[in-house]
């Protein structure tokens, strides 16, 4: 090799490096990714008993309850506030612990603290004892549900990221459409408390070995040798303060807070509301779990046709379908209404769950994920929190469910707006 020659070599060198550096990192991501889809079956599963279980259940509960225990609905809806409290308290340094460690030691733990829980609450004859299950609940909903898998699952995925978070909610959608169902087949069969305690050992089995085995921390991708590992995939990453100090991340938190009031007050509701309108239980359980399997529906076209319009109309339509519902519902509409109302409640918040995953993932990266997760959910739990209690008591002020579905209705105009401001400056609005 003449000087000339070695002078390109030299010259060629760099470049080479990089693209070997760049072909590893690829290499890494692929067999990451590889793994993560073990993670998004293992969630897959888990969520759709912890949701079905620890959230979708309690409002089959309600009734009987108050009929043994002599409980008001206030007192009875109560619990379930502020266990939505306490999580949304502990949605933040949880989502700050995920940012650095492995989900296993959390989520395991959170299992067998619901095991313990739900068989607790089984045995409770007094409303202090009660409130005492529920505001533990609270920590344990905080460790299992959504805020925790999503920021798992954003931290194994990134080109994948959208279609891993699909395939979890996917099969979560059915969370209430089961387990609605089911909580209402066992009370009829074995009363209250013998439903939860075989949905106890329904719970410990679905979660307990899956999170224990199959959990680990996503290894860091990481291009060349010499790269800072905090600068991992090669996607944007926001800090914490930057992203706090934005207009854009308090207007989408504020709107997928009133979302999940929407969400919350309907769950908790909705059953105990049509069947005080004459409907028997067996058919409000079922309207209740359709609003999980409507959810699958609207995920499923959030996956496919969401992509063909700007990003502002995920968010738009995912909220119009959910007021929409609640003006439906304010009309007293029949079966037939019901039905359509709490499909399309059920299709918008499905919808509303996926864009709030990845709407924070796109615009701030995963590194920090779990830490601004944890704000922007604890701000969307801290609404599910006050909204049972509080429409409890409008309900008992009130005196019928209808001009309460009126009043979220018109909330829901408000998230619109806000989602619409949101993204009225994006590149892709």
């Amino acid at each position: 090799m003449n000087g000339k020659e070695s002078r390109e070599h030299e010259k060629c060198r760099p470049a080479l490096g990089s693209r070997l550096a760049l072909a590893n990192a690829r290499a890494q991501l692929v067999g990451r990714e590889r793994y993560g889809w073990v993670i998004v079956a293992t969630l897959a599963i888990t969520e759709t008993a912890s949701w079905g279980i620890l959230y979708y259940a309690f409002s089959v509960f309600i009734t009987p309850m108050e009929r043994e225990l002599g409980w008001t609905r206030t007192e009875t809806s109560g619990a379930f506030s502020v266990a939505l409290g306490v999580a949304a308290i502990a949605t933040v340094p949880m989502g700050h612990w995920l940012d650095g460690h492995s989900a296993r030691p959390l989520m395991t733990a959170g299992s067998i603290a619901g095991i313990v829980l739900l068989v607790a609450w089984s045995a409770v004859h007094d409303l202090s004892t009660f409130y005492m299950v529920w505001i533990a609940m609270g920590a344990v909903m905080a460790a299992l549900l959504y805020e925790t898998a999503f920021t798992v699952v954003t931290k194994w995925f990134v080109e994948r990221r959208r279609a891993a978070l699909t395939a979890i909610t996917l099969v979560a959608g059915m969370a209430s459409f089961i387990f609605l169902p089911l909580a209402n087949w066992l009370v009829e069969g074995y009363g209250w408390r013998g439903a939860l305690e075989i949905l106890a050992a329904v719970f410990g089995v679905t979660t307990l070995p899956l999170h224990a085995i199959f959990l680990r921390r996503a290894p860091i991708v990481v291009p060349n040798p010499d790269a800072d590992p905090s600068a991992q995939d090669q996607e944007v990453s926001v800090s914490v303060s930057t992203a706090s100090r934005s207009g854009s991340f308090w207007l989408l938190a504020t709107a997928f807070a009133i979302s999940s009031f929407l969400t919350a007050a309907l769950n908790v509701h909705l059953v105990p509301y049509l069947v005080g309108a004459g409907y028997s239980p067996g058919f409000a359980a079922f309207a209740a779990g359709l609003i999980g399997a409507s959810q699958v529906v609207g995920r499923a076209l959030f996956a496919t046709a969401m992509r063909l319009l700007p990003r502002w109309g995920e968010p738009v339509i995912a909220f119009s379908l959910q007021g929409f519902a609640m003006f439906v519902l304010a009309f007293e509409p029949g079966v037939a209404g019901v039905i359509i109302a709490v499909a399309l409640f059920g299709a918008g918040n499905g919808i509303a769950t996926l864009v709030r995953a990845l709407a924070l993932s796109e615009a701030f990266g995963a590194r920090w994920y779990g830490t601004l997760a944890g704000i922007a959910g604890g701000s969307a739990v801290g609404a599910r929190a006050i909204a049972p209690l509080s429409t409890a008591i409008a309900y008992q002020a009130v005196g019928a469910y209808q001009p309460l579905f009126a009043a979220l209705g018109v909330a829901s105009i408000v998230a619109v707006i806000a989602a619409r401001r949101t993204f009225a400056t994006s590149p892709r609005g």
